[in-house]
């Protein structure tokens, strides 16, 4: 972050579901809750003034690359992995992002600002 980042930072590192919560509420309820929980953050963050830039130094599976694909920039070092393994279940992606992805084909130096 540096003087004109506006001071967000969003970093994501690790497992980010609770099982202990998983096994008491079951897989249908943490699904339904953590779509919606990703809907949000990906539109709000769609819909921030400043220009986004996600930064990937590591892997970027499911929700972290469904994230980054609403930035208006995405850097990745050469090593990174990128993917959304709920595809090979047979299921989407849950964060809207079949209608940001489409936004990639035409990429812009500019963003989308």
């Amino acid at each position: 972050m540096n003087d004109h980042s506006g001071g967000i930072r969003l970093e994501i590192n690790g497992p980010v579901a609770n099982l202990i919560h998983f096994r008491q509420t079951g897989p249908e309820v943490v699904r339904g809750a953590w779509t919606r929980a990703g809907q949000r953050a990906s539109a709000s963050l769609a819909a921030l003034p400043q220009t986004t830039v996600a930064v990937l130094s590591g892997s970027a599976y499911g929700g972290g690359l469904e994230l980054a694909l609403h930035c208006d920039f995405r850097i990745a070092a050469s090593h990174v992995e990128i993917g959304l393994p709920e595809t090979t279940l047979g299921t989407t992606a849950g964060y809207s992002v079949g209608e940001t992805s489409s936004l990639l084909n035409n990429p812009s130096w500019r963003g989308r600002r």
